[in-house]
C-alpha cells in the first residue's frame, strides 16, 4: 500500500489580475496612439478644409488640443472634449449642423482608426506573458 497527498492551489485571481492589469495597459497606448493619427490629420490653415478632408484648425480654436482619451479597464474613448469644442467635433466627423450652418463631411476620428488598426494588435501581444 502506498500513500499519495496533493496540494493544490487556484491561482485564477492573480492570473485575472494580470490579464486586466495587461489589458488596460495595452488599451491605454492603442487609445493614445489612435489619438495621435487623429492629431496629426489635423492642419492648421485658414479657411475650411474641402469636404472629404479633416477638419482645418484656427487660431484659438485648437480642435488639435482637444483630442483626449479616456481608458477604463475594458474600453476606450477617443475623441474631441465637448468642453473645449462642443459639438463642432461631431459636426466635422458626421456632416451635421453646428450653429446654424450645414457642415460637410469631414471626417477625422474614423480615418485615424482606419490608419491605427494595422498597428493596434501588438499593442495587446504579450499582455499577459512573462
Amino acid at each position: 500500500m502506498f500513500g499519495l497527498k496533493v496540494k493544490t492551489e487556484n491561482e485564477m485571481r492573480g492570473l485575472q489580475e494580470k490579464a486586466d492589469k495587461g489589458m488596460f495597459k495595452s488599451l491605454k497606448h492603442a487609445s493614445f496612439s489612435i489619438a495621435k493619427v487623429m492629431r496629426e490629420s489635423l492642419v492648421q490653415a485658414k479657411g475650411p478644409s474641402p469636404a472629404g478632408k479633416p477638419p482645418h484648425t484656427h487660431k484659438g480654436r485648437h480642435l488639435r488640443r482637444a483630442i483626449w482619451t479616456d481608458v477604463q479597464p475594458s474600453m476606450a474613448v477617443i475623441g474631441p472634449r465637448y468642453s473645449v469644442v462642443g459639438d463642432a467635433g461631431a459636426a466635422h466627423e458626421f456632416g451635421e449642423t453646428f450653429r446654424g450652418a450645414q457642415y460637410p463631411l469631414r471626417p477625422f476620428a474614423g480615418p485615424a482608426l482606419e490608419v491605427a488598426a494595422p498597428r493596434l494588435g501588438g499593442h495587446f501581444s504579450g499582455t499577459v506573458g512573462a
